[in-house]
């Protein structure tokens, strides 16, 4: 795994053991290296999988009352990259 911020601040990382690509991340975004044992294979509200890959920093939610990071995770159904609260 290997992430860079490019000229405008937009992460680019990659993954050899996901096969992943992404670009226009933000930088607060953490991911882990391909052999950290956080990776984990877990099951979202909706029973989907989703391999956790990954951190936010916190930041205000909506409401603006509290802090709270989200977790990122490929789900595996379509290997889409989403934010999630856990």
């Amino acid at each position: 795994m290997t992430t860079e911020i490019g000229f405008w601040g937009i992460v680019h990382w990659t993954s050899e053991r996901f096969g992943k690509d992404m670009e226009n991340l933000s930088p607060t975004d953490h991911f882990f290296e391909d052999n950290d044992p956080r990776i984990k294979l877990v099951k979202d509200k909706w029973g989907d999988e989703v391999w956790i890959v990954g951190y936010t920093d916190p930041r205000p939610q909506v409401s603006g009352k509290e802090l709270r990071g989200k977790v990122l995770g490929i789900r595996v159904r379509d290997n889409c990259l989403m934010s999630f609260i856990l």
